[in-house]
């Protein structure tokens, strides 16, 4: 076998141009089993082919899709041949993420994304106990963080749903740590009175009691721990009206994507895992967990600020500039992002307020436009259940236009309703006379 693929890199004049010629030289090479050795060893030979560097066709090509399956390839063509070079393959694409971070920043996320999706994918199979499974979660994290802002949205979409498979520090287990709440304070709250929204309420002032609302949706990550559990077969955690299915409706094409939020679930789903997540998540003290109603969805989103979306006033953006996974009518997505994902959006300490997939509230939804009515887990049935059958739903999702996205948008499902864009988050209520949460 020829030098390690660092050593190679190392070497390389231009490295991003020789990576534009490994991915034709790929992508040209025959999908026998018998060619794999002749692939890996075109790549060698193209990564060792010295260009000019700031070639900006190169750094163009970077931006494809057909660069982006080439470069994941390497690691699989490696393996059959030489498991220690597939791990120095991901290594190399690491290393090379971080020497451009300073020149290239918009490439880091695109190199990391590469590196962490081939570890993700062939970890059984060549990575059990590399150093790379821990470094790699947490350099890609702290990037992010750092950056992600400045990466393409299609790079923050593929870095953290490699993120994801991983294990992203971003979110911690909420059964093990009760860190991702963001707080409301008791007090008078300005709702609806959006002219630009057909569905708002009417102006008006409402107070409210503290609360706590969870920082990012119920992930799908989070959701499979309920799963697991047989939530869907414990009577303990459904209400006795509820239609309740036997499984997640969307679930074989969720499963693998932790850190996208769950989505495809009813009301009934979503207040059955308020319920076991009430026994299962470390909570603050005092805590009782539910679905916001409608008016604490709102005051969460426009805590702090007059603006028509939660991130307050500019407006939405479109492509690498957007503030939220919403459909900015250039490329329709067809699915959401991993949340986080648009941090132009973030409002104090949540994601995806706006945007991604529609929340579920506790509030019947009122056509008249007037207070909706509030259906906590615990409060008695009412008469008006059958005149308004409907539940409110917040935020947007990723196939919506920017009009859903406000703050004061309402929209309405009925509670069985387990359609594709319905997502969950949670908050926490106290007794008035409960501590404060660190």
């Amino acid at each position: 076998m020829v030098a390690s693929t660092r050593g190679v890199l190392e070497r390389c004049s231009d490295l991003t141009l020789a990576l534009m010629t490994t991915a034709l030289r790929l992508g040209a090479a025959p999908d026998s089993e018998g060619s794999r050795a002749q692939r890996v060893d075109g790549l060698l030979a193209a990564l060792t082919h010295g260009a000019s560097a700031g070639d900006r066709r190169a750094e163009a090509s970077m931006d494809t899709a057909s660069w982006e399956v080439s470069a994941r390839s390497v690691v699989g063509a490696f393996g059959p041949v030489s498991g220690s070079a597939a791990r120095e393959a991901v290594e190399a694409f690491a290393a090379l993420a971080e020497a451009l971070a300073a020149k290239l920043p918009s490439r880091e996320g695109r190199l990391l994304g590469v590196a962490a999706a081939a570890l993700a994918a062939h970890r059984r199979n060549h990575f059990e106990g590399h150093p790379l499974l821990e470094t790699l979660p947490r350099t890609l994290a702290a990037r992010f963080a750092a950056g992600g802002a400045a990466w393409t949205w299609r790079d923050r979409i593929l870095a953290l749903d490699a993120l994801g498979a991983l294990g992203d520090p971003r979110l911690p287990d909420p059964r093990t740590s009760s860190v991702g709440w963001g707080e409301v304070p008791a007090g008078r709250h300005r709702l609806g009175g959006d002219r630009m929204s057909f569905r708002s309420f009417r102006a008006r002032r409402v107070s409210l009691d503290r609360f706590l609302l969870r920082a990012w949706p119920v992930t799908v990550g989070e959701y499979a721990a309920f799963v697991a559990a047989e939530g869907y077969r414990d009577a303990r955690w459904w209400d006795p009206a509820a239609v309740r299915p036997t499984g997640p409706a969307l679930w074989p094409a969720l499963v693998d994507h932790k850190t996208r939020p769950m989505r495809g679930v009813s009301w009934w789903e979503a207040r059955a895992f308020c319920r076991w997540a009430q026994q299962s998540w470390v909570l603050p003290e005092g805590g009782a967990l539910d679905l916001p109603t409608s008016e604490e969805w709102e005051a969460a989103a426009r805590l702090g600020h007059d603006g028509p979306y939660p991130w307050g006033e500019e407006e939405p953006g479109r492509g690498d500039t957007a503030r939220a996974c919403y459909d900015w009518g250039d490329v329709p997505l067809t699915h959401p992002a991993p949340v986080g994902a648009f941090p132009g959006g973030n409002a104090g300490p949540w994601l995806d307020l706006a945007g991604n997939v529609w929340e579920w509230c506790a509030s019947r939804y009122r056509r008249d436009h007037q207070q909706d009515s509030d259906l906590r887990i615990g409060d008695a049935e009412r008469a008006d259940d059958v005149a308004e059958p409907d539940r409110v739903i917040r935020g947007g999702a990723w196939n919506v236009h920017a009009t859903y996205l406000r703050c004061a948008h309402r929209f309405r499902f009925p509670p069985d309703c387990q359609d594709e864009v319905a997502g969950l988050r949670l908050c926490v209520r106290f007794p008035k006379d409960a501590k404060p949460h660190a």
